[in-house]
């Protein structure tokens, strides 16, 4: 059985997270990457988010990450994306919707070089808003520029509480109809982020 992802869900209280957490883990979600000051646990990764435009502001951000929490880049610019992809004290960064050629030959490149690297896919502009195609539009972009350039996306929901939340299926049913295999997205959603996340968190350390 797959375990799958969600890289970032943003609940109000401990209350909201729990529910969260159980109703995803009936979704088949096996981890869940929560911003805010939430004790980790076998499902809950933190995550910290660092928003900003020039690769000083997230080199600023980056000195104040809390230990254990892995930071992930809310990038405003080109500068800021770029930086996410070569750091390595970094997972990888957000797209958002205008910014779609961040998802290109380079990034790749980066990602490759460094050893890791995700594209985060915000999933929270298409519940609040879907019937803007403009919002489709943008997920159907991202996901057929990584899958022709062979970047590992991630997916989140940005959860504020559980009626937020996304099923895989949903996610899979999505990328067919916009002609992304729907066994790549599966593999988005649950190994391509394994192998991401287990190289990050192992950086620096000596090979057996």
């Amino acid at each position: 059985m797959k375990c799958y992802y969600d890289m970032l869900v943003r609940p109000r209280s401990y209350t909201i997270l729990e529910r969260i957490a159980a109703l995803a883990k009936r979704m088949g979600y096996c981890k869940l990457g929560v911003e805010g000051n939430f004790a980790p646990s076998e499902m809950l990764v933190r995550v910290s988010i660092l928003k900003g435009a020039k690769r000083a502001d997230i080199a600023r951000l980056l000195s104040n990450v809390p230990r254990g929490s892995i930071p992930i880049v809310d990038p405003e610019g080109l500068d800021a994306a770029r930086y996410a992809s070569v750091n390595k004290r970094v997972l990888g960064f957000i797209v958002r919707p205008g910014m779609e050629r961040l998802v290109d030959r380079s990034t790749r490149r980066l990602f490759e070089e460094r050893g890791w690297g995700l594209v985060v896919v915000p999933l929270s502009s298409v519940a609040s808003n879907p019937f803007s195609r403009r919002q489709w539009k943008f997920v159907a972009t991202v996901m057929r520029r990584a899958f022709a350039y062979g970047i590992d996306l991630a997916f989140a929901s940005e959860a504020a509480d559980p009626l937020d939340l996304w099923h895989p299926m949903h996610i899979v049913g999505l990328a067919e109809t916009v002609d992304v295999p729907g066994v790549m997205v599966k593999t988005w959603l649950s190994s391509s982020v394994s192998r991401n996340l287990e190289r990050f968190l192992s950086r620096g350390k000596p090979k057996v």
